[in-house]
């Protein structure tokens, strides 16, 4: 339910990169703005162009109709505007994010899944080769070859390597 909340949010919503040429002088007066407001280095841009666009929109409307009793309203509606276009923005961004890190962490508990019973089959693979070693140094008499497994256990071949190494000692 929490996920189609705001799917009609985000409906026709697309994001372009834009390169911007900008005097360092009026870039270092940028950033510090928005440091002085308390905005995200990584979005100040972005609230900067907002709030600047959704002025020159208020100043388009103003030209437009000469209503003082709505120039006000005008131009709160514009600035609250700006505003959500960043916030929009912002929760666009973090709904992506939230789907990378929810495929990530399926992608992770189905590696860890691997790696458990990975661990699994070569702890018992150990407890067989030590029992096998504790056998064949309990009996007076080694075995030219060491008894063999069950050729259903792929491992074979490893213990085989195991018992070769540990029977020399």
């Amino acid at each position: 339910m929490a996920e189609d909340m705001y799917d009609d949010l985000f409906e026709g919503v697309k994001t372009r990169t834009v390169e911007l040429e900008l005097l360092e002088e009026t870039y270092q007066q940028a950033l510090q703005l928005a440091e002085s407001n308390g905005w995200p280095p990584r979005e100040a841009l972005l609230t900067i162009f907002a709030h600047g666009l959704a002025h020159l929109r208020a100043d388009a409307l103003e030209a437009s109709e000469n209503n003082v009793d709505e120039d006000a309203l005008q131009r709160r509606l514009m600035r609250l505007d700006g505003m959500y276009a960043v916030m929009k923005f912002r929760a666009f961004t973090l709904t992506e994010e939230n789907q990378r890190m929810r495929m990530a962490l399926a992608a992770y508990e189905t590696e860890y899944g691997g790696m458990k019973r990975l661990v699994d089959r070569l702890r018992a693979e150990l407890e067989e080769a030590k029992r096998i070693r504790s056998s064949e140094t309990t009996e007076t008499e080694r075995p030219q070859e060491a008894p063999a497994l069950s050729s259903t256990n792929p491992s074979t071949g490893v213990l085989r390597a195991l018992r070769g190494r540990l029977s020399r000692r």
